[in-house]
């Protein structure tokens, strides 16, 4: 598999999926995304974004959709994940 690098959330494309590695900030910082579930490890998704790249629409996790400023998505990083491809697929 591909090792990817650590980007910022808000750097994502749209539909792009990825894994939570680090969030810059104080804590009481941290603990507002952890109550929205953004935590390290989450799998979050990019689902759109408003005119303008005002704000981005996030799926984080399975079910819960959170709007985030794009400013504030720029100290969260992340590890995308790539989609299962030809050359990373196990001939059986």
């Amino acid at each position: 598999m591909a090792l990817s690098q650590n980007r910022s959330l808000n750097s994502l494309a749209l539909g792009e999926t990825a894994i939570v590695t680090t969030i810059d900030g104080d804590r009481a910082w941290q603990r507002r995304l952890a109550a929205l579930g953004i935590v390290t490890g989450q799998k979050i998704k990019l689902t759109g974004r408003a005119s303008l790249g005002q704000t981005l629409a996030l799926r984080v996790g399975r079910v819960t959709d959170v709007a985030l400023r794009p400013q504030d998505a720029a100290h969260i990083l992340v590890n995308p994940i790539t989609p299962l491809g030809i050359e990373e697929r196990v001939e059986t």
